[in-house]
This record gives C-alpha cells, structure tokens and sequence, in this order.
C-alpha cells in the first residue's frame, strides 16, 4: 500500500494524494464481487446511442461478515479494497467453499488461520491475532473489533487506526474495564469477545481528494464576529453598547477590562 501524489496539473487534481494497493489478483475476483449494469441514453429516434453510457450501477455480491466465528475456522485468500466508503476487507473461504468478507486487521497475510475461539481455548494455541474472550487476554493490551454483548455484532473499535486497551479486570464481578479509542472506561463482561490485534491503518488523515471543497469540508472557515451579529445570536450583538466585558456565545466573561 502506498501513497502516491498526483502528477496532473489540472485545478482539481494539482493536490490529489491517493492510496495505491499493488495486487494482481483483484482483477480475477471482480466478477465474484460485483455485478455491474450499465443504463444507455436513447436518442430521439429511438435507438440507443454509442455514447450513451450514463450510469454504471456496481453492487457488492458478498456480505461483510460481522459476527462471531462460531464452529467452522476460515483461512485468508486474498484482500479486497472498497473505495466508497474507503475500507480494506479480507476475502475468506471456510471448508465448506463458503466465500465472506472479513474486516481485515494489521497482522493478517494471505493464509492465515482464523479459528473459532472454543478451539483455540481447548487446544491453548497462539491467540494471536484471533477472536477471543477478554478473560483470556492480557492488561494493557491493544484491541480491536470488540463484539456487543447485546446482539454479539462487531461494534467498538473497527474503524480504520482506532484501537482499544484493556486495563483492569474485576474477578468477583466478572466484570474488564476497557479503554475506548475515544478515551472512556466502559465495563464489558468477561465473556464478551474481542480480536487480539491492531486495527490497520489506511492513513485516510493523508489522502486529499482534490477539487472545490476539499480543504474546507473538515475545517471552519466561516468565523463571523459576535459584535456583527444580532443580540438573539451572541451576547456581544446589537447596535447599544453598555459597559460590560465581551462575553463568550455562551454567556461566559472573554475579555476582562474592556
């Protein structure tokens, strides 16, 4: 996986950045993957034009599989990028030839083994990179793809870079204390299932995707003064002017002395 820069010159590529994923094998399972079905424009007599491929419509054949490994292990065949939104799954295939998509991790390779996590508990193999419950796991461990206890459907942790920490575990309550990647202590039970292993990073911080917009879509470049604005918007607002200190938009003291 790379990052490549734009070489055009055009106003709407000049500063593209994308990601480039060399795999010479994603050709041959775009026919797995997706079915394509064009729609043509008709002309005015009726026929259908050379030029008239408007629409390409390109839905995804195989479901993204989402929920607990529960008796039949999967192996990894290949690796499948998606562009909209922008995510990189593992193609999986079970013994029975059932081909899924997987939510792919930082340490999987073409082959790799991804067992149940009864098997895994009863033959004490390496719980590397596998799902398994966090009883099993230790303090101050990184995960990812945490289930919910509720629906037992991947729901914490699984975007792209983000991670989770396990930090204390409550025995008598049966109870494990983990670190959100946005930095909040939730409870989970111990049997609650979770992947022992880094979430990848598709460094999407660093792709720009160029044209009108791309620099302001996340910023705020609109800052209109609260002294401009009407007194129902800002306390600063208004033509009368008193002596009082500039306050913040919510009613707070800014600047003192003035």
């Amino acid at each position: 996986m790379f990052l490549i820069k734009s070489q055009n010159y055009t106003p709407k590529q000049r500063w593209q950045v994308k990601i480039f994923f060399k795999n010479t094998r994603l050709t041959n399972f775009k026919k797995k993957l997706f079915s394509f079905k064009t729609n043509h424009k008709l002309t005015l007599g009726g026929s259908k034009n050379i030029h008239g491929l408007r629409r390409k419509n390109k839905t995804l054949l195989i479901k993204v599989k989402i929920n607990k490994i529960q008796l039949v292990p999967f192996i990894i065949t290949n690796f499948f990028f998606k562009k909209q939104p922008f995510n990189q799954y593992a193609m999986v295939k079970s013994l029975f030839n059932q081909e899924t998509l997987m939510l792919n991790s930082a340490l999987c390779y073409p082959g790799f083994i991804y067992y149940p996590s009864i098997f895994v508990i009863r033959e004490k193999q390496n719980f590397i990179n596998q799902y398994v419950p966090l009883r099993i796991i230790p303090i101050n461990m990184t995960i990812s793809f945490i289930f919910n206890p509720k629906n037992n459907y991947i729901t914490y942790a699984k975007s792209s870079g983000s991670n989770a920490i396990k930090r204390k575990h409550l025995k008598k309550t049966k109870l494990t204390y983990i670190q959100l990647p946005s930095q909040q202590l939730k409870l989970f039970p111990t049997a609650t299932t979770a992947l022992f292993s880094p979430r990848i990073n598709l460094l999407l911080h660093k792709l720009i995707e160029g044209g009108w917009g791309s620099f302001t879509k996340n910023k705020k470049v609109i800052n209109v003064r609260g002294v401009a604005k009407n007194p129902v918007d800002h306390p600063n607002g208004g033509r009368t002017k008193t002596c009082q200190p500039e306050l913040s938009p919510w009613g707070w003291v800014a600047k003192k002395n003035k």
